[in-house]
């Protein structure tokens, strides 16, 4: 009994140890991977210049256009170079009234930024068109000029 427990305290507790510890270390670099994306999100806020207005939230963005209006669903991180490049939705509007409980069909749409400062330059592609994309360029904490279709 003395062997088995000469063998547990010599082997068997430092082995132990030694996987609680890598255990902290692997949650660790987890959790400092999370901290580094949150570092690296897009600014929330209000993102705003001529025919569009930005909404950043830590979930996305909503975005208002003159005559459409568009949706990012997931984070917006920053790449090293302070770019983003993120799928999302677009969502054109009409002249005129809309009937109640009617949607728009929503077309699916790139948005691809890049930042110098408080200042953005956004593109918006569209999946399925042959039109080409538009760029706008966005002050943070500006709110943006968009005159909606009436």
């Amino acid at each position: 009994m003395k062997n088995l427990l000469n063998f547990a305290a010599l082997f068997v507790v430092p082995w132990l140890l030694l996987v609680l510890i890598q255990g902290e270390s692997c949650r660790s670099v987890k959790i400092a991977d999370m901290d580094q994306k949150k570092a690296n999100r897009l600014a929330g806020g209000v993102w705003g210049g001529k025919h569009v207005n930005l909404e950043v939230t830590n979930e996305g963005a909503s975005v208002e256009f003159d005559c459409a209006h568009g949706m990012i669903n997931q984070p917006i991180i920053l790449d090293a170079r302070g770019g983003f490049n993120v799928q999302g939705t677009y969502v054109a509007e009409g002249h005129g009234p809309t009937r109640e409980g009617v949607e728009a069909d929503a077309t699916s749409a790139r948005y691809k930024g890049s930042l110098s400062g408080d200042l953005m330059t956004l593109t918006v592609t569209l999946a399925e068109s042959t039109k080409r994309s538009d760029t706008y360029t966005l002050t943070r904490g500006k709110q943006g000029n968009v005159m909606k279709c009436g």
